[in-house]
C-alpha cells in the first residue's frame, strides 16, 4: 500500500539525516497567530539544469558510454517532480491553504521505477541501451533521503544511493481527489510535466540542452569525386563529435529493417525485382530521414556526406508527403460471382476516384522537415584536370570507367547547361539557394592549405556562435592554430634552409667538377701553348722557302 500524507508521523530517516527530521518537526510544531507552516516532501527533482540526473543526461547526450547505468533490479518506485511543478505546488499551497501540513510533491507519472527512469533518459536522448550497476548498501523501506545536490556532481554514490530508495507514495490531495465512485481523478492543477520524466523526456532533454548551450551542428557537404569531401567530412565529424552520415550507413539500415516496419516490404520487393540496381531516390530519402532522426544526429548533429545529389533528392529528403502502404491486389472471382463483381467494380471505381481526390489534397499538405535540415552548407569545387591527376596518383584506384562515370554524373547534376531534363535545369545548390541558405564555396587545388581550409569551415559553421557541446574552448583552438602556424613557418624555414644548403652544395660540386676538368685539360693546354710559341718563333722566310 502506498503511503499517504497522513502517514507522515511514521516516516523514518537514515541516521546521518536526523537533522532533517528535527527541522521538519520544528516547522510542524511552529505555532503563531496568522502563520501556518507546511513541509513539502518533494520527490527527486529534475528539469532545467538537472541535478541528480545531470550525469545521466550528459552521458546520454554524448552517448559515451553508450549504455546508462541503473542500480540493482531497478523495480523500486522513486517519486520525481519537475522543478517548475514544485514551484507550482508552492503556489497552490499558498492559494488553497490545505488542512494537511505535510505535502507530498510528486508528478503523476504512471511508472516511477528507477530502471524505467534511466531507460527513459537513454531512449529519449541517448542510444537506448542500459547497463546493470551493482547496488550499494540496502536502503530501509520509506527512507526519505535528501542530500546536498551540489555534492551530486562530484560524488557518484549519491545518485546510486537515492535511486535505491523504495518510496511508494500516493499523490497529494492537491493534484488527486476521490470521485463519488471512490476512484482517483485529477484535481485542478496546471502541470508542466504531468507524465513525469519518462513521459515528457523530450521536453526535459530540450531544457537540459537549452540551459547548457548544447546545440546540434548539422552540416551538408558535397563536391565532385576525389575532391576530398569524405576526408573533410570525417575531420569535421571528429572535430565536433558528430555523426558522419554516408550512403553506406543508410543502405545498412535499409537492409536490416525489422519485420514490422512498413518500409521493409518495399525494400524487399525492390531487391527481388532489381537485385543488381541501386535503391531508388524515394527509398533512399526515407532511409536518410530515419538515420538523421536518431538521437545522436538530432541532439549532437551530423555531417551529411554527398547526399542529396540533385534537386529532386533534396526535395524528397527535406519535405515529407504522407504515404500510404501499398494495397495488395484482390484475388480473381469465380464465374458465379461475376454479377456481384460488376457492382463491386463500380463501387471500387468510385472509391478510387475519392482516393485520388484525397491524394491530391495530401500533396498540398507537404511538410518541411525542419528537424533534420542542416544549418551549414559546404560546396567544394575542383577542376577536372586536378581530379584526374589525383586519380592517377592513387595507390589503389577504382576502375577508370567508374571514376569517369561518377565525375560526369556530378558535372551533369551540378552544371545548369548540361543538367538532365527531369531536374528542370535546377541543381541541389539551387534548392538551398531558394531557401536563402548561406553557402560557403571552396576551390580545392593542389596547393590548398588543409589547415586554413578547416579553419575557414570552422568560422563559417560557428558564424552564429560556438555552442558548448563539451567541446574545447575557443581559446584553446586559437592557441592550437597559432602553434600550428608557428610549426608551419618553422617547417617552411627548414625547407628553405635545406633548399639553400642543397643549392650551395650543388654549386660547390659544380665548381669542384669544373676544377677537376680544368686540371685534366691543363697538360693539353700547356702542350698547345708550347706548340703555338714554337710556331711563332719560325720566320716567315722558312715558310716561303718551303713553298
Amino acid at each position: 500500500m502506498p503511503w499517504t500524507e497522513n502517514d507522515y508521523k511514521n516516516r523514518k530517516y537514515a541516521p546521518e539525516l536526523d537533522f532533517l527530521f528535527e527541522a521538519e518537526e520544528q516547522v510542524l510544531n511552529f505555532q503563531k497567530e496568522n502563520v501556518k507552516c507546511y513541509v513539502i516532501a518533494a520527490g527527486v527533482l529534475y528539469g532545467i539544469e538537472e541535478q541528480l540526473f545531470r550525469e545521466h543526461f550528459k552521458c546520454a547526450w554524448l552517448q559515451s558510454p553508450p549504455a546508462l547505468q541503473y542500480v540493482g533490479e531497478g523495480d523500486n518506485p522513486v517519486p520525481c517532480i519537475h522543478v517548475r511543478d514544485l514551484a507550482r505546488f508552492v503556489k497552490k499551497i499558498i492559494e488553497v491553504k490545505p488542512e494537511n501540513r505535510y505535502i507530498f510533491a510528486a508528478d503523476r507519472a504512471p511508472d516511477t521505477c528507477s530502471k524505467s527512469l534511466i531507460e527513459g533518459i537513454s531512449k529519449g536522448m541517448g542510444s537506448g541501451e542500459l547497463e546493470f550497476n551493482e547496488p550499494l548498501n540496502k536502503v530501509p523501506m520509506f527512507t526519505l533521503i535528501q542530500t546536498n545536490y551540489n555534492e551530486v556532481r562530484t560524488e557518484q554514490a549519491n545518485w546510486t544511493t537515492i535511486l535505491q530508495a523504495y518510496v511508494n507514495v500516493r499523490p497529494s490531495s492537491l493534484v488527486v481527489r476521490e470521485n463519488e465512485e471512490g476512484k482517483d481523478e485529477d484535481a485542478e492543477f496546471e502541470w508542466h510535466c504531468k507524465e513525469g520524466l519518462v513521459g515528457d523526456v523530450k521536453k526535459v532533454a530540450q531544457e537540459y540542452c537549452d540551459v547548457n548551450n548544447l546545440k546540434p551542428i548539422k552540416i551538408y557537404i558535397n563536391g565532385p569525386p576525389l575532391s576530398g569531401k569524405t576526408v573533410i567530412s570525417k575531420e569535421l565529424a571528429k572535430k565536433y563529435n558528430i555523426i558522419h552520415v554516408t550512403l553506406k550507413d543508410v543502405i545498412s539500415l535499409l537492409r536490416n529493417l525489422p519485420e514490422t516496419d512498413w518500409l521493409k516490404e518495399e525494400v524487399d520487393e525492390f531487391m527481388q525485382e532489381h537485385p543488381d540496381e541501386n535503391f531508388p531516390a524515394l527509398i533512399l530519402c526515407e532511409g536518410y530521414k530515419r538515420v538523421l532522426r536518431h538521437n545522436a544526429c538530432a541532439y549532437r548533429g551530423y555531417v551529411l556526406d554527398g547526399f542529396p545529389r540533385c534537386y529532386s533528392e533534396a526535395k524528397g529528403l527535406f519535405y515529407s508527403n504522407p504515404r500510404k502502404p501499398k494495397k495488395k491486389p484482390e484475388a480473381k472471382k469465380e464465374n458465379g460471382e461475376e454479377e456481384e463483381g460488376e457492382e463491386q467494380q463500380e463501387e471500387q471505381q468510385v472509391q478510387e476516384e475519392q482516393e485520388g481526390e484525397e491524394e491530391e489534397e495530401e500533396k498540398k499538405k507537404v511538410k518541411f522537415e525542419a528537424d533534420i535540415y542542416p544549418h551549414s552548407f559546404i560546396m567544394l569545387n575542383s577542376s577536372n584536370e586536378f581530379l584526374r591527376e589525383k586519380y592517377e596518383g592513387l595507390a589503389q584506384k577504382p576502375p577508370a570507367e567508374k571514376f569517369q562515370e561518377e565525375l560526369d554524373t556530378y558535372n551533369m547534376l551540378n552544371m545548369i547547361e548540361t543538367c538532365s531534363l527531369e531536374e528542370n535545369g535546377l541543381t541541389v545548390w539551387n534548392f538551398f539557394q531558394e531557401r536563402k541558405d548561406e553557402i560557403i564555396t571552396k576551390d580545392i587545388r593542389s596547393d590548398t592549405d588543409h589547415v586554413e581550409l578547416l579553419e575557414s569551415f570552422r568560422l563559417y559553421i560557428e558564424r552564429k556562435g560556438r555552442p558548448y557541446n563539451f567541446l574545447d574552448p575557443e581559446e584553446n583552438l586559437l592557441y592550437e592554430r597559432e602553434q600550428s602556424l608557428i610549426r608551419k613557418e618553422q617547417t617552411q624555414h627548414e625547407k628553405e634552409f635545406q633548399r639553400t644548403a642543397e643549392t650551395e652544395k650543388q654549386e660547390q660540386q659544380r665548381r669542384s667538377d669544373q676544377h677537376k676538368k680544368n686540371k685534366e685539360r691543363w697538360p693539353a693546354i700547356e702542350k698547345h701553348v708550347k706548340e703555338v710559341k714554337e710556331a711563332q718563333q719560325i720566320s716567315a722566310r722558312y715558310f716561303v722557302i718551303c713553298e
